[in-house]
Parts: structure tokens; sequence; C-alpha cells
């Protein structure tokens, strides 16, 4: 019983600090962000609602 819980407490903890290196690594680089869609730029999808939600998007996060 003890050892398998040792195995499972080793298993969790180097879990943990994986995550955690991985957090480290993600926020030290840009990530750059592209929309896409099929639709042509007459679309009403692309004009009333993509380009519009873009937009507000690059506005509300200071173009970051």
């Amino acid at each position: 019983m003890v050892r398998g819980f040792t195995q499972v407490s080793r298993f969790a903890s180097l879990a943990v600090l994986s995550v955690m290196m991985l957090c480290g690594a993600a926020n030290a680089q840009e990530i750059t962000l592209k929309l896409h869609h099929f639709l042509p730029p007459m679309s009403p999808f692309h004009s009333k609602f993509m380009a519009t939600w873009a937009e507000r998007v690059t506005k509300q996060s200071s173009g970051r």
C-alpha cells in the first residue's frame, strides 16, 4: 500500500513540476493569433460578424 502511494505521489509531483515549467515557457514568448475562415469578404457572415468582432477584439486588447 505505501509503495503504491509513493509511486503515485512521485508521479503527481513530476506532473505538477512539468506543468509549471510549461506555463513559464508559454509566458516567456509572444503568441500571435490569426483569424481565418473560408467565406469571401463580401459574405454577410464576414462583413457583419467576423470583421466587426475582430475589430472589437483588437480595440479591447490594445492591439495585443
